[in-house]
């Protein structure tokens, strides 16, 4: 019995250490964001093709602060595809609009349980008394019989919550500016769009996550919905953050 014992404090402790790195390893990551992109193509790609980046909104110029922060993750992202930025509307090929936007928070009901701790039986059993004899071949026995009880899991009680959760949209469509000055045509080249559901409402934190996870696909047909998880100190989150505008 207190081998058992022993192998079960054993278990419990290995089940304690392994969350309890995993915990740790993961301190660090940051928020975890899971995006589905979507991203559409004619089929013809632009190598070092000139982009100017503008906004899709009307009501947003392209002066505007918030914009711009977005558009030079932007400006990063296509680079890194192999696109060439321009502030020029004169020299650029390609008009690439930028959309962006945030819902309001979005409250819903979710149930889960938790277990209940209790008395399931008894592991074992120990009796011990004392023999009394009286001569003659008469005796009496006097003994107490302990149980040690074992415990566990004896049901679940359920529970109901509520979560809070945002619906986050990036959209990227690409035209060809030099079919539209020829014949006022406007033809689209590709669009990527990517949505995230989180509890975040901090858009100008999730943005740059969203945009590293769609970066593979700018400009590519998915052919589908693609989900993509990342962490806010993935590498690629970095090189939009970090990296200089060109």
């Amino acid at each position: 019995m207190h081998k058992e014992v022993a192998m079960r404090k054993g278990n419990i402790m290995k089940v304690v250490v392994l969350t309890g790195l995993l915990l740790f390893l993961c301190s660090g990551c940051g928020l975890p964001i899971v995006v589905a992109v979507d991203s559409i193509s004619a089929g013809e790609t632009v190598s070092e093709a000139k982009c100017i980046i503008l906004p899709m909104d009307p009501n947003v110029g392209a002066n505007d602060l918030q914009f711009r922060e977005y558009a030079d993750y932007v400006r990063r992202a296509i680079i890194n595809k192999g696109y060439v930025a321009t502030d020029d509307i004169t020299e650029a090929q390609i008009a690439l609009f930028l959309l962006y936007g945030i819902s309001q928070p979005q409250e819903r009901l979710y149930s889960y349980s938790t277990p209940v701790w209790g008395q399931t039986g008894v592991s074992s059993a120990h009796t011990s008394g004392t023999i009394h004899s009286y001569g003659s071949g008469m005796a009496s026995y006097s003994g107490m019989t302990t149980y040690t009880p074992q415990y566990g899991v004896t049901g679940y009680r359920s529970h109901i919550g509520t979560q809070v959760t945002y619906t986050r949209l990036i959209t990227l469509t690409a035209y060809d500016l030099h079919e539209y000055r020829r014949t006022q045509t406007e033809v689209q080249l590709w669009k990527t769009t990517a949505i995230s559901t989180g509890s975040s409402g901090d858009f100008r934190r999730v943005f740059p996550v969203m945009l590293a996870a769609s970066s593979d696909f700018i400009g590519e047909n998915t052919g589908k919905q693609v989900e993509v998880t990342l962490f806010e100190n993935d590498k690629r989150v970095a090189s939009l953050k970090s990296a200089p505008p060109e």
